[in-house]
């Protein structure tokens, strides 16, 4: 057993009073869940969510690129099922603090304060409903991963604090995950283990035809600025593929580069003038890390559009 296993199993095996933010956990309510926006389904992936939710067993992960409306996703669920939603961000920065707690001292004793995890089970209680979220799970370190394998499998229940966690007959706690690709940078594969508890499905990168739906293109001119920039996103993935680039444009890049487009236009910037300054703002941008890269997406830009970018 190494030094790191042995101090949270002795932690999680000695009793605590847990302390949770009240803050928080009125945050999680379902009533409280924020819409930031409206997602647009591209299939039926909505409705595999939601019935996956409802019965609330197995674990559900969904893999796919950035910027595909993934979260958005979850949370509109979420919140259209009632469903009250802890969602931890990942990545190799999150302890097991984080996730579970830790002892703390102050001048009453001591006693845990509560990690995601444990309030959870805490907002359970309360609601009845909880999704836990973890968000882009395959950023989690391994031997992180390798203590969530309860909690996913069918015992749904965690150590914390010298306190055994589990979900009553009367309750529902449904865990969801998202990944990116194992091509990304900083990604870990789940563990054998923990891949092993988990359903899910492997979203396939939006097509032109699909980006053209989920995406409020207004007044966007067609023929010159939403058909090559649909185009350069597809030549994007065929770089990353190539490894010629490491940035594969996303919606989220085309959706940023609708908003400045709109807000130039508004502010009466020329058409070219607006083309060119979005381009460099919303596109190139994202290469500007590596010289050989800007300069590869700057000339397939210039191709693609039309224009001189310099």
């Amino acid at each position: 057993m190494s030094k790191i296993e042995g101090q949270i199993k002795s932690h999680n095996t000695r009793r605590f009073i847990i302390q949770y933010n009240q803050d928080e956990l009125d945050s999680v309510s379902p009533d409280n869940i924020r819409n930031w926006g409206e997602y647009v389904p591209i299939g039926q992936e909505m409705e595999r969510l939601e019935a996956r939710i409802k019965k609330g067993t197995t674990p559900y992960i969904i893999y796919g690129v950035k910027g595909t409306g993934k979260t958005l996703m979850i949370h509109r669920v979420a919140k259209k099922l009632g469903f009250a939603l802890v969602e931890v961000i990942c990545g190799d920065n999150v302890k097991e603090r984080h996730l579970f707690g830790s002892p703390q001292i102050d001048l009453n004793g001591s006693y845990w304060n509560a990690g995601k995890v444990a309030v959870a089970f805490k907002a359970l209680k309360m609601y009845k409903k909880v999704i836990l979220f973890f968000d882009d799970i395959t950023n989690l370190p391994p031997e992180i991963q390798l203590q969530l394998l309860s909690l996913c499998d069918k015992r749904k229940s965690i150590q914390i604090a010298g306190q055994t966690f589990h979900v009553e007959d009367d309750e529902t706690l449904m865990v969801i995950a998202t990944a990116n690709p194992n091509v990304y940078a900083g990604v870990n594969p789940l563990t054998q283990a923990l891949l092993s508890r988990f359903n899910g499905e492997v979203r396939p990168n939006p097509k032109a035809e699909d980006i053209k739906h989920i995406l409020d293109w207004g007044d966007i001119p067609v023929d010159t600025v939403v058909d090559p920039l649909l185009t350069l996103t597809a030549n994007s993935h065929d770089l990353v593929e190539q490894d010629d680039v490491e940035y594969e444009l996303s919606p989220r890049d085309l959706d940023q580069f609708i908003e400045m487009y709109n807000d130039n236009s508004d502010n009466g910037i020329l058409p070219e003038v607006n083309l060119i300054s979005c381009i460099q703002t919303c596109i190139l941008i994202k290469y500007c890390g590596d010289p050989t890269e800007y300069e590869a997406m700057r000339i397939r830009c210039e191709e693609t559009f039309g224009v001189n970018i310099r």
